[in-house]
């Protein structure tokens, strides 16, 4: 085992083409994908100020501050329901008539926020800046001017890159299948099974050397979010960093398993491309999956790549790492069934129980 570590990771090592795609590629990405979308994804709602007074003014005011949200000012109601069903707003903010009267009284203010499906999260944030806000317009409380300014003060959604980010740590276990492919048709994983050494102690040892790397990959992109203030929008960041874990298990298992099927390096590349990226569209990696059509929904329901996006979601609503162990350990318990299948498959292939087709 300490022979296959050592020289797997000599083998990454010596690739100059290695540390970078797995360590700078997704940090490149990290901030491209989150910068760009940022602005090419502004989300978008409406706002019917009908309060005459200051309160309303000063609502409006500190949504339209905020720089990821797209302002569209209407003057009732009528269209709002449209909007949402069309989708070209993903909530609305109505104040009403006697806002600033009402603050002045002390009395419950008449704001209400409509929103569409999905937009559970968005909707508690923007209630709490608007609680905020008019707490701050009543009572003048510094303590409450400093906790608004730490709220809009979240920097860019770590959403923006995430499902990019997990496809790319997903795909780039290509490196760790090819080498296994490699050793193969070389003869060097022969040698190593007549040596006495087990087809799990093999296949684990070289998956350990590049789950390790690709978590150190995962470790980078979570401190590079750190530095530039990303919105986790988990109270304990760290249950983020566990979660991406689980996907480099994932994509060193699944490597391992491709890698035991095929006999041609040159064919990971098509396997990514006709089959995880296709994948991880249905799982919601790149778009909106509340957003899809019903039968997609079902379909994407079923891969790996959902249940981290799920995982995700629930701790973003609030959930703990309790309420999403489930989820961490249905994609382990899928990992180590790939382990397993890729080491009786590679096993029967040394063994010329498999034709190296």
């Amino acid at each position: 085992m300490k022979n296959i570590l050592k020289n797997t990771f000599t083998v990454f090592s010596r690739d100059k083409e290695f540390f970078s795609n797995v360590i700078l590629e997704p940090i490149a990405m990290l901030l491209i994908f989150s910068f760009f979308l940022a602005f090419q994804n502004s989300v978008q709602i409406a706002v019917i100020n009908k309060d005459t007074g200051n309160a309303g003014q000063e609502i409006v005011e500190m949504l339209d501050d905020i720089s990821y949200l797209k302002i569209m000012n209407m003057k009732n109601e009528d269209n709002i329901d449209h909007e949402l069903a069309s989708d070209n707003i993903k909530l609305a903010v109505v104040i009403g008539e006697n806002v600033s009267q009402q603050a002045d009284a002390g009395q419950a203010t008449d704001i209400r926020i409509i929103s569409g499906e999905g937009n559970d999260n968005l909707n508690d944030y923007l209630k709490s800046l608007i609680n905020l806000r008019m707490q701050i317009y009543t009572s003048g409380s510094k303590e409450a001017e400093i906790s608004l300014n730490q709220l809009k003060d979240t920097g860019i959604p770590i959403n923006n890159s995430l499902g990019v980010l997990i496809f790319k740590m997903i795909t780039m276990g290509a490196m760790l299948g090819g080498l296994l492919i490699k050793q193969r048709k070389s003869g060097i994983a022969d040698r190593i099974k007549l040596s006495g050494t087990s087809m799990a102690s093999y296949l684990g040892g070289s998956g350990l050397v590049f789950f390790l790397c690709s978590a150190t990959a995962s470790l980078a992109y979570f401190v590079t979010a750190l530095i530039f203030n990303f919105n986790f929008g988990i109270e304990h960041k760290t249950d983020f960093l566990i979660i991406m874990l689980s996907v480099n298990l994932l994509a060193t298992c699944l490597s391992m398993f491709i890698s035991s099927i095929v006999n041609d390096d040159g064919i990971l590349w098509n396997i990514n491309v006709m089959i995880i990226l296709p994948t991880s569209i249905l799982a919601g990696a790149f778009f909106d999956y509340n957003s899809m059509p019903k039968l997609l929904k079902v379909i994407g329901a079923v891969f790996p790549q959902r249940w981290v996006s799920l995982a995700l979601e629930k701790l973003q609503a609030g959930g703990t790492l309790g309420d999403v162990i489930g989820y961490v350990l249905a994609v382990a318990g899928f990992s180590i069934i790939l382990f397993i299948a890729g080491c009786v498959i590679t096993n029967k292939r040394l063994s010329g129980e498999l034709k190296n087709s």
